[in-house]
């Protein structure tokens, strides 16, 4: 009734996991999107409470 786990495996273990060039690409990727985002958020913070001062 279920396929064999095992050969199922066998089959796919050549291809499983991914590569160091793939890993190092989402690195890149997120150090970029992290480089935009965490100055803009901080700006966002201090310019939120500038802003609760002034009333």
């Amino acid at each position: 009734m279920y396929p064999d786990v095992k050969a199922f495996s066998e089959e796919n273990s050549k291809n499983a996991g991914f590569t160091l060039v793939e890993i190092l690409a989402v690195l890149v990727v997120l150090g970029i999107l992290t480089t935009i985002t965490v100055p803009t958020v901080l700006w966002i913070i201090e310019n939120s409470r500038e802003d609760v001062f002034m009333l």
